[in-house]
């Protein structure tokens, strides 16, 4: 694969949709393989504040010709599941 394959571009609120039932389905994936991470977002945890961080211009969309396949969300500033694996810390 080259980079030259995939389009990295800010999400839109049309995209919101899309992007929370991507990240359902690798969380049911995790589940489903006895992973413990994520569940949250199974029961509707966080489909605001994903929502939000879309309508806020910090999530991206990794886009190749078969559609979405990854998505990140930058924030300015760490949130409070930040600090409290990091204890407050920046990081850089």
């Amino acid at each position: 694969m080259n980079l030259e394959e995939f389009e990295i571009k800010i999400a839109q609120e049309k995209d919101s949709d899309e992007v929370i039932k991507m990240l359902k389905e690798v969380a049911q994936w995790l589940k489903d393989n006895g992973i413990d991470q994520w569940g949250f977002l199974l029961e509707g945890g966080d489909d605001q504040e994903i929502a939000q961080a879309i309508s806020n211009e910090e999530t991206y969309i990794i886009m190749n010709d078969v559609g979405l396949i990854g998505t990140f969300t930058l924030l300015p500033n760490q949130g409070g599941w930040d600090k409290h694996i990091y204890l407050g810390r920046r990081l850089i």
